[in-house]
């Protein structure tokens, strides 16, 4: 009976395929940020746009300059806000690059211990078939040297 296949790099094997899925996992978290980040702007966008609009009806007929000053205000703070956001999605685009580059390594170091193992694999399935190819053949020398084989098959 033959042994079964053991990679001999397995424990390694599956230290990389843990290394890429946290890998995986870092880039999925960052890529969510980047996301959030997204929308906050868009958020932001949309509401000083809406502020700019109530602003403009508010210039028709009698003026009120505090309501002005109020959506002079808002519009410096909520612009100030994205500004920064727009720093610290700048900052998240840096790990992202740099967590894709992590990831590749990742992938890279998992496929080629895959590749080993498949190698390893075929050259045992291989060495198996020669070890029974060759049983197979002294049998049959056996069989022949002893006589008993007539060459009829029996039905």
């Amino acid at each position: 009976m033959t042994k079964p296949y053991r990679f001999r790099y397995e424990p390694i094997l599956l230290k990389a395929r843990a290394d890429e899925r946290s890998r995986q996992r870092d880039l999925a978290l960052l890529l969510r940020q980047r996301i959030e980040m997204h929308d906050k702007l868009r958020g932001q966008q949309q509401t000083l746009a809406g502020s700019k609009r109530d602003l403009a009806g508010a210039l028709i007929g009698k003026v009120d300059l505090s309501a002005v000053g109020d959506v002079a205000r808002y519009g410096a703070g909520v612009e100030a806000d994205g500004h920064s956001v727009v720093r610290q999605l700048a900052l998240v685009e840096q790990q992202v690059v740099v967590a894709r580059e992590r990831l590749l390594e990742a992938t890279r170091k998992r496929r080629s211990l895959e590749r080993l193992e498949e190698q390893g694999r075929d050259t045992w399935r291989r060495d198996v078939r020669r070890a029974d190819q060759k049983e197979c053949d002294e049998a049959a020398q056996i069989v022949l040297a002893s006589g008993e084989f007539t060459g009829k098959v029996a039905a």
